[in-house]
């Protein structure tokens, strides 16, 4: 090889790592999920000390919980439709520590959903682990659908 051709060769080898793509970025993990809640939370109980709504530890049939696995820092989405009432959610991390509560799409009185309101909850997670979504039936119908989205950095 002529010694002209090592130094063109290397700074065409150089220019094409800096061209070429550093990987593909991660696939989206993405869940649906039937959700069956047939206690209201609201008016069940008078017990002012009772545990309160979406929070992991609730009245027996008002919450659901699903466990999603978060594999680093990355944005979860969730979204619960086709509920009829007032449903919230809410995140927590696997020591019961509240991380998010959804945007209480449905609370007002006067507009309670006949099932197309969506009740929606973002979380910017910083690191690998597993945590709760809590779906709870404040005031509601029994059924509805969740989905949750979770996008690696």
């Amino acid at each position: 090889m002529s010694r002209r051709l090592v130094p063109a060769l290397a700074a065409g080898i150089g220019i094409a790592a800096l061209v070429a793509p550093a990987g593909a970025a991660p696939k989206p993990v993405e869940k649906s999920f039937a959700v069956n809640i047939p206690v209201p939370l609201s008016g069940a109980t008078s017990d002012p000390l009772a545990p309160v709504a979406c929070s992991g530890e609730s009245l027996p049939g008002s919450e659901h919980l699903e466990t999603v696995k978060l594999t680093g820092p990355g944005t979860l989405k969730v979204d619960v439709t086709g509920f009829i009432g007032d449903w919230d959610i809410a995140l927590q991390d696997a020591k019961g520590k509240r991380l998010a509560e959804g945007d209480n799409a449905s609370v007002t009185p006067t507009n309670m959903s006949t099932g197309s309101v969506v009740e929606k909850l973002v979380y910017k997670a910083k690191k690998a682990g597993e945590v709760q979504i809590i779906v709870c039936n404040f005031l509601g119908g029994a059924t509805g659908t969740g989905k949750y989205v979770f996008t690696a950095k």
